[in-house]
């Protein structure tokens, strides 16, 4: 009788093409979406698609990189590191007290000076991240904080600590991966903001 041939079990196998898997530093992992080259077909076409899927995570990390600069320098309150990742020609919007958008580092740039003297402990924390290289996007769902202590779009300080959440929507353009060239942020107002702007009081 001839001897049994000895089998491998498919979770031991090892498998014919990987990416590694990188970390986000903030509070939760990256997520991305998942991409299939399909269940059928050529080695070849499975392992092009293998590539292809590899290639939009790197591309991912590309991204991630530039937003997370980003935020570390808005929690660093660092204006010339903020607008060194923004694009020359970049587009600023906040959907909650403005319908104009911000062109440029300029109008940014005073914008920023503003909400970092009027709240001096404001903070920027990320939730959870989703990535998107082949669409050149990430979103970031975050949660900021901070004190009013200095004057705010005409208004007197109120003293009082204020907490939002919100999404923010960075796009790049597809010949750059550390030049955001548009930034979407939609969020809860601000404690004042409802109060000024909203008529609405807590």
């Amino acid at each position: 009788m001839a001897p049994a041939r000895a089998t491998v079990a498919p979770h031991a196998r090892k498998p014919a093409f990987s990416c590694g898997q990188p970390g986000w530093q903030h509070s939760r992992q990256l997520r991305r979406p998942s991409f299939s080259s399909g269940s059928s077909g050529s080695s070849g076409a499975r392992r092009a698609g293998a590539l292809r899927t590899c290639a939009f995570m790197h591309k991912d990390e590309q991204l991630q990189r530039t937003v997370d600069k980003y935020v570390a320098a808005i929690n660093a309150h660092d204006i010339a590191a903020l607008c060194a990742v923004l694009a020359p020609k970049v587009v600023w919007s906040d959907r909650v007290w403005s319908r104009d958008d911000l062109l440029g580092h300029k109008k940014i740039e005073s914008v920023h000076q503003k909400l970092f003297e009027a709240y001096p402990d404001y903070h920027m924390h990320i939730e959870d991240v989703l990535a998107r290289g082949d669409a050149n996007t990430v979103a970031v769902h975050f949660t900021a904080t901070g004190t009013n202590t200095g004057v705010w779009r005409g208004s007197e300080p109120s003293g009082k600590r204020t907490i939002f959440s919100g999404v923010t929507l960075f796009i790049f353009d597809s010949e750059s991966d550390d030049q955001i060239k548009q930034v979407i942020t939609y969020r809860q107002p601000t404690e004042r903001e409802r109060h000024f702007y909203l008529k609405h009081e807590e």
